[in-house]
């Protein structure tokens, strides 16, 4: 069914979704893609239905998860809105994949909406930001942390004014995060030139300023690459792009493809104007391997304002990128398989003729007539 605003979490080349909102509807649905699975979309999607084990979960949208425990085989989810404010529906739950079993998680900060969750190296998760539910107006700077092992919530350091609509993305190899994007309020854009940095280790905040950066956004999504580079997609802006006033948050950013190298904060743009027709907030991104899958959402469009589909995008370098119908290995036109037995035949058959052929040429080489010219492979010395 088309939705926005729904959640992805991967765990094991499994895309697990679920809620979201279609139109004036909201839903609890429970699927996962299994990209394990080599497929071609014109065949259609190794979707998987989960629906019977999330009857109990509220209908939500604007939720956070991410992926944790000792195997990485859990979820965890956090926030989101239900469209009435209901504080008996539980704010923050987990499930475990591999037993397939919900836990509500108690004594939880204040709920919000389109915040953020990133878990880092050793196990913890970190919010930041998001819409409170009760107030949705104001956002929140706190920084929660929930450790899984001990089932407890600490409070980092708080970070710079609230915001809502950004992407947080942790960097293993400095135990960092970086803060992209988001709006402050109805009225203005975060400031994507000097991005917020969170150091978990210091329980620090700090800026990095970028070169060549995009024009602001939020409700956009960003993955990291294994070469250290931050793919952020779509995103809603302004009508004009020059100014840091918000005309309408309902707008497509130009240049929904933009790459930032975390090695030299340079930002690379992919073709503006080339993804028409896709959407451009309330959807997902996850990477997996060298294919990012771009997941239902908002299109910029009164005829189908929702998007059903699942996209798929090839990442190249810098910010090179190409849709692709499947994820099955192309043919190696240069590769030929032949059986065993006829490539044995073939090198025996291919061996005996040389024999012959080398025996032939001694033979001629001593029976040649007076003043015949010998062959050129005979001609190697002056």
């Amino acid at each position: 069914m088309e939705r926005s605003s729904h959640t992805a979490t991967l765990i094991n080349k499994k895309i697990y979704f679920c809620g979201g909102k279609s139109k004036e509807n909201l839903t609890n649905d429970f699927f996962y893609l299994d990209t394990s699975k080599k497929f071609d979309k014109r065949n259609g999607l190794p979707l998987e239905n989960l629906n019977d084990k999330s009857l109990n979960i509220p209908k939500r949208y604007g939720t956070v998860t991410t992926s944790f425990g000792e195997f990485k085989d859990s979820i965890f989810f956090f926030g989101g809105f239900d469209g009435v404010g209901n504080s008996n529906n539980p704010s923050s739950f987990s499930f475990n994949t591999t037993q397939l079993e919900w836990k509500n998680i108690s004594m939880i900060p204040d709920s919000r909406i389109y915040l953020s969750a990133i878990t880092d190296n050793n196990d913890k998760i970190y919010l930041f930001g998001g819409e409170f539910i009760t107030n949705m107006i104001s956002n929140s700077n706190e920084t929660n942390i929930f450790d899984p092992i001990l089932n407890n919530w600490t409070i980092g350091k708080n970070g710079p004014l609230g915001r809502r609509g950004h992407t947080a993305t942790f960097l293993p190899k400095t135990n960092e995060i970086i803060y992209i994007g988001g709006s402050y309020d109805q009225t203005s854009f975060i400031d994507i030139i000097n991005l917020d940095v969170y150091n978990i280790a210091n329980d620090t905040w700090y800026k990095v300023t970028t070169t060549n950066p995009p024009e602001p956004r939020y409700l956009h999504t960003a993955v990291l690459t294994n070469d250290s580079r931050i793919i952020i997609f779509g995103g809603a802006g302004s009508i004009d792009n020059t100014l840091p006033i918000v005309i309408s948050t309902d707008v497509p950013v130009l240049n929904y493809y933009e790459v930032l190298d975390t090695n030299t904060l340079e930002w690379y743009h992919g073709v503006a104007n080339s993804l028409d027709g896709v959407p451009y907030k309330g959807h997902t991104a996850t990477l997996i391997d060298d294919l990012m899958f771009i997941a239902f959402g908002d299109i910029y469009s009164a005829d189908k304002p929702f998007n059903n589909d699942i996209l798929i995008y090839k990442i190249g370098d810098r910010a090179n990128f190409t849709e692709v119908l499947t994820t099955e290995d192309p043919p190696n036109l240069h590769k030929r398989i032949m059986p065993v037995v006829p490539i044995v035949e073939a090198m025996a058959s291919v061996l005996v003729t040389v024999i012959i052929g080398f025996a032939g040429i001694k033979i001629h080489k001593f029976t040649k007539g007076k003043g015949e010219r010998p062959p050129e492979y005979f001609m190697s010395d002056p």
